[in-house]
């Protein structure tokens, strides 16, 4: 029975322990971007800390970007995109992917802060019709 007892206190100590870790720090999330201008799934939960992988897929028939960044980063990225007259240059960035027609790639991010973020598409006219999607980051 002595025996008994530290090794049941161990395991409640480890279960306690992995409760408050918060889970999983990774994760894989898929997401198709579609022409009628909006992601597959159209809203994002995550919780601070983790990074999540996204396996991102073209499904339509022109260009489509998924770029993550707060409101102020996404302001900041369109106004990048419309000096660089979208060139690829302005597609090249560590917060996005942008991917022609059929084309599938991935984004690893790791969420530093609560709060709310977004993920949006800034070609031409995508963002502004709508291509958005939010981002809610959990403490």
């Amino acid at each position: 029975m002595r025996r008994v007892l530290p090794l049941l206190t161990i395991s409640a100590i480890a279960v306690v322990l992995i409760a408050c870790s918060g889970g999983d720090t990774s994760r894989t999330i898929s997401v198709r971007m579609f022409d009628d201008l909006r992601y597959d799934p159209d809203q994002f939960d995550v919780n601070v800390g983790q990074t999540v992988s996204f396996e991102v897929r073209n499904s339509g028939q022109v260009a489509h970007e998924f770029f993550i960044g707060t409101l102020d980063e996404h302001r900041d990225h369109a106004e990048e995109m419309r000096q660089s007259d979208h060139a690829a240059e302005a597609h090249v960035n560590p917060s996005g992917v942008t991917l022609d027609p059929g084309e599938s790639g991935s984004l690893t991010y790791t969420f530093a802060e609560p709060g709310e973020m977004l993920v949006g598409c800034h070609e031409p006219g995508h963002y502004e019709a709508g291509m958005v999607a939010p981002i809610t980051v959990h403490p």
